[in-house]
């Protein structure tokens, strides 16, 4: 639990403001909207995207009151909503280490249940994600807590145990959409409970009593009533469980906005990404469970006292077998789909090593059990150092601080770019509708009459949200360039981790004519790869080859994006 503790603490604040993941605002403009009390909420399309669980709780941590107008205060100031968040979301996941404990006691002694313990505290795959202002690793504690209290309730179905059974399903589907999936072992483990143990509960009463206090948390933390009709085209909603996307009426926009959900997207692509996302993150514990696999459903489970194990199994399987299934049949399935396996997957490694250790001699099982944690907690470490370390964002800040004419020489700006300085008053009212913005940049928009007590700025970002600007820029990168008149131009590298990705073609287009005619004059992180060779670790981990325990274990130099800064010489 300690170092579960540590690793999630560490560089929580890392990215902060300029980076903020995939959907990472959604549940800090919750708590805006909680804190402040406001009225109609559903009318906003952040209110309907997640359940309310993780907001209601980070809406109890006062808000941050900026103490004076330095840099560094104001970062500071844009970066609570999110800290906050992230604050909440690595306490809720800490849930996992001792339910995974709980969950391995069912089936194994208490050395191979520590060390599955062990294993889902070190787990590469829920620390990326338990630093992010997301809820997808406290959703994975809660599911497991579902199926640990499942368990105990089919063991001795009294009233206690329902009410703890029904409580754990109802947080699990009140923190996100899949939680949902955790009344099935809760309906398994009442088909199968041990129907000897004398008890309290009711055979009629205990079923009503379990749906409806699950249902009245559910009730508590979703959004209520039907979305305002007159949101904007491209906003989302979240209705039943399932997140969708109007399409956009104004056809001028280059980019899509929101998520979809099609149900008719069941092609079988998901297995793939399930496989590469435990390989890559999971490396030896997915081995040691594929083995154990391999040996048998006789082989895997130490006898436990009580109760028979295919009991336990069936109401283990009643939630593992559909979320695999479902999330394998589901062709936009994403590595953080694969949280809610971590634990089944560790579990069945530590069966892997408990039979080593039975069978096999002692010197065999020590060196067993170093090869499954050893590497896993080295990786989360190197991750963590990776954290500690100045991002690009900061890097080229610092250059562009040290280098540049504030106030008066212009910085071009590509999608994705942005450093912790502050922008002139002018920049962010051109800026003003042409932004791929960050939170650092919503923020000084925001606060753009106040105070400012440092240098301000010409980071200008290029007008690329409008279709007919994405086109001309696409077709004519020099010409884009001439219009700009600026002294400096910062572009995201391209990356063959995004091949498809429209700014990494935008990107592949204007460093080739950068690089024929104008000076590179730093690309940051500092003793980053080429991109286009090699992987970088950032919020997209996604990739068909990278191995990401063993990157990390290797030394991988940078995490996130890369980011390139030329000096216009002669464009023409």
């Amino acid at each position: 639990m300690v170092i579960a503790l540590g690793l999630r603490l560490c560089a929580l604040g890392a990215r902060l403001p300029c980076n903020v993941e995939p959907d990472g605002t959604v549940i800090p403009e919750q708590v805006e909207l909680i804190q402040r009390h406001a009225e109609n909420r559903d009318a906003a399309s952040v209110w309907r995207l997640y359940p309310h669980l993780v907001a209601e709780l980070a809406a109890l941590i006062p808000a941050r009151e900026r103490a004076d107008d330095s840099l560094e205060e104001h970062l500071a100031q844009a970066s609570s909503p999110f800290l906050r968040v992230r604050l909440i979301v690595a306490l809720l996941s800490l849930l996992l280490v001792p339910a995974s404990y709980w969950l391995a006691r069912n089936f194994l002694s208490r050395g191979p249940a520590l060390l599955a313990t062990l294993l889902c505290a070190t787990s590469l795959l829920t620390l990326l994600f338990a630093q992010q202002s997301r809820p997808h690793a406290p959703a994975a504690a809660f599911a497991l807590l579902a199926v640990v209290a499942s368990l105990r309730m089919a063991r001795r179905p009294d009233w206690l145990n329902c009410s703890l059974a029904a409580l754990a399903v109802g947080l699990s589907a009140g923190t996100l959409q899949s939680g949902a999936a955790s009344a099935l072992p809760l309906a398994a483990a009442w088909f199968l409970r041990d129907r000897a143990t004398k008890s309290r509960a009711s055979r009629w009463l205990a079923p009503l009593w379990m749906v409806a206090l699950a249902g009245a948390i559910v009730w508590a933390l979703y959004p209520h009533g039907l979305p305002d009709q007159r949101a904007p085209a491209g906003s989302t909603s979240a209705i039943g469980g399932l997140v969708f996307a109007t399409s956009h009426a104004d056809p001028n926009l280059a980019l899509g906005v929101g998520h979809e959900v099609r149900i008719d997207r069941l092609g079988g692509g998901g297995f793939a990404v399930i496989a590469r996302t435990l390989w890559s993150f999971e490396t030896l514990p997915l081995v040691a469970a594929l083995l154990a696999l391999a040996l048998g459903a006789k082989s895997l489970v130490a006898r436990a006292p009580g109760s028979a194990n295919w009991r336990k199994l069936a109401i283990v399987s009643a939630y593992a077998v559909p979320y695999l299934l479902l999330f394998g049949m589901f062709d936009a399935t994403c590595e953080r789909f694969c949280l809610q396996l971590v634990p089944f997957v560790a579990c069945l490694a530590a069966a892997l090593w408990a039979r080593i250790a039975l069978r096999g001699p002692q010197a065999l099982a020590l060196v067993a059990l170093c090869v499954l944690a050893l590497p896993q907690l080295g990786a989360c470490l190197a991750l963590e150092r990776l954290r500690l370390k100045k991002d690009g964002p900061t890097q080229l800040g610092d250059w562009i601080a040290a280098h540049v004419a504030a106030e008066t020489e212009r910085v071009f700006c590509f999608p994705g770019v942005d450093v912790p300085l502050a922008r002139t008053e002018a920049v962010m009212a051109r800026d003003a509708a042409a932004s791929f913005g960050s939170q650092w940049f919503r923020y000084q928009k925001l606060h753009a009459g106040e105070g400012w007590s440092c240098p301000r700025y010409q980071l200008e970002h290029a007008p690329l949200l409008r279709a007919a600007d994405f086109a001309a820029a696409k077709a004519d990168p020099r010409a884009t360039l001439i219009a700009a008149q600026a002294a400096l131009v910062a572009i995201v590298g391209p990356s063959r981790d995004r091949p498809d990705d429209f700014a990494n073609h935008l990107a592949l287009d204007f460093q080739s004519v950068l690089a024929a005619e104008a000076k590179l004059e730093c690309r940051v992180p500092e003793g980053a790869r080429d991109p286009m060779k090699d992987s970088t670790l950032g919020y997209n981990v996604m990739t068909n080859e990278t191995v990401w325990t063993w990157e990390l274990l290797s030394g991988l130099p940078s995490f996130g994006a890369t980011f390139e800064l030329y000096r216009i010489l002669d464009v023409r």
